[in-house]
């Protein structure tokens, strides 16, 4: 039988967020991988989704435009014993999707023999971020969940239709008055890796702010909110 495992490897170990109810957990891409000798189980399964969901990639010409899917398929050229699919959050429901496909699997292959990984990963609740950073007090500086808006800052950068044009302003004031009040000191700043350089912090002429490293004049880190 197809053995259904959890991967929670990838979730965030920061709290700040779900603590105030901005972030939650779920299942964000389905890993299925069968042994050898049951390639032809894979091939059906893979034959459901796309008849059952909005399938992205795995036949062209289906008529399901990039951004409008329910589902991303991927695999490996070749490979005809493992493939993913990716959920898209905004258009389905992982819920949804993940129960179904589990009920699917234990009625129409019981024999097959391999497993498919549930893999979760944190998704903020845009709705609620918005609403968050509207009500949010700026007039008190000590009193702000840095830690919450640094990520926050962060998630909007990588991803569409997050932060609405009103929060959006409020968040790049607030990042003006705080990296302002450190214009031309000395920080240190944590970088990938968590790897820390030290170095002054300047605002750039077209806007912004950078760390330059000691003796540095045109190589720079550019800094933001979240990075505070």
């Amino acid at each position: 039988m197809l053995e259904i495992k959890e991967d929670k490897s990838f979730l965030s170990t920061d709290a700040s967020l779900k603590s105030l109810g901005l972030e939650y957990e779920t299942v964000g891409k389905l890993c299925f991988q069968v042994y050898r000798g049951f390639e032809r189980s894979l091939f059906v399964i893979k034959e459901w989704l796309e008849e059952n969901f909005r399938m992205y990639q795995y036949k062209k010409g289906n008529g399901v435009k990039y951004g409008e899917h329910e589902l991303f398929y991927w695999h490996r050229d070749g490979d005809d014993r493992y493939f993913t699919v990716n959920i898209t959050h905004k258009n389905a429901s992982a819920r949804r999707i993940t129960e179904e496909v589990i009920a699917y699997l234990a009625a129409a292959h019981s024999g097959a023999e391999g497993c498919v990984v549930l893999q979760y990963e944190d998704v903020l609740d845009w709705a609620a971020v918005n609403r968050f950073v509207t009500g949010m007090d700026v007039s008190d500086k000590n009193g702000l969940p840095l830690s919450a808006i640094a990520r926050i800052a962060g998630k909007s950068h990588n991803t569409g239709d997050t932060l609405t044009p009103g929060s959006r302003d409020k968040l790049s004031k607030l990042e003006a008055e705080l990296l302002g009040a450190l214009r031309d000191k000395r920080v240190s700043l944590s970088t990938w890796r968590d790897k820390r350089v030290n170095g002054t912090l300047r605002q750039l002429d077209g806007g912004g702010f950078a760390l330059f490293e000691s003796r540095a004049r045109k190589t720079y880190i550019p800094v933001s909110l979240r990075h505070i």
